[in-house]
């Protein structure tokens, strides 16, 4: 099995996925910190448009958040959706979906 996976019969081409998709890539962040940094990164590395989106239920640290990210200077939108009760998942999920909606029109 690896054997056939190393050798390569005609050029190639044909196995070449050329077809470019456009990729929207929502980057969630619960807080500041290296492991948002390097998810946002990755983030711009493979997407064609990039956003970071913040599901908040507290006031003073989205303050904080929204201070630090902007201090970045980036061309990256920061979304933030509050929710009462850290109903993080359902937020984050609903909003993907409303993304994708949108995008499919």
């Amino acid at each position: 099995m690896v054997k056939e996976n190393l050798e390569l019969k005609t050029s190639g081409k044909e196995l070449i996925d050329s077809k470019r998709n456009f990729n929207h890539i929502i980057v969630p962040m619960a807080s500041f910190n290296i492991t948002f940094i390097k998810a946002l990164n990755c983030a711009i590395t493979i997407g064609d448009y990039v956003e970071v989106i913040h599901i908040s239920y507290d006031k003073e640290e989205t303050k904080k958040i929204k201070d630090k990210f902007e201090k970045l200077n980036l061309d990256i939108p920061l979304v933030i959706k509050h929710t009462p009760y850290r109903n993080v998942i359902k937020t984050l999920i609903d909003y993907i979906d409303t993304v994708k909606e949108e995008e499919d029109e």
